[in-house]
């Protein structure tokens, strides 16, 4: 099984509230980063899992890794900005958006778009 395809299992069981696959999934990511440090895709997954397992400084870390490796992907600051939400950091969250929204926009990516603008409207985009 591919590392992802692998990562992807044991992440959705995680997701679904298998406390007991969570900390398998984290255990399997923390060792598949340290030979792929640069993989985006396994940071996201850890971060939202760490989230989960009520890690918010690993999960913020790993978030900020994913935007330094790919600061152009409106994903990243799209799951910073959930991850920001679910806090309460209102102007956190808006400048990840907002972000995200431009990024999106730019790169003609509808999907990622249509999950902003559950959170902010095109109409009041942040500048920069």
């Amino acid at each position: 099984m591919r590392v992802v395809t692998k990562a992807q299992a044991l992440y959705s069981a995680a997701v679904a509230g298998d406390h007991q696959r969570r900390s398998q999934a984290i255990a399997f990511l923390d060792e598949e980063l340290a030979k792929r440090p640069g993989n985006t895709q396994l940071l996201s997954m850890r971060a939202h899992l760490k989230d989960l397992a009520g890690d918010e400084s690993g999960a913020l870390l790993d978030h900020e890794q994913a935007i330094a490796r790919e600061p152009c992907s409106p994903a990243h600051y799209y799951n910073r900005g959930v991850f920001h939400d679910r806090r309460g950091h209102e102007q956190d969250a808006r400048r990840d958006f907002s972000r995200c929204a431009r990024l999106s926009l730019a790169i003609g990516d509808a999907e990622t778009l249509d999950a902003v603008e559950h959170y902010i409207s095109l109409d009041d985009l942040e500048p920069g």
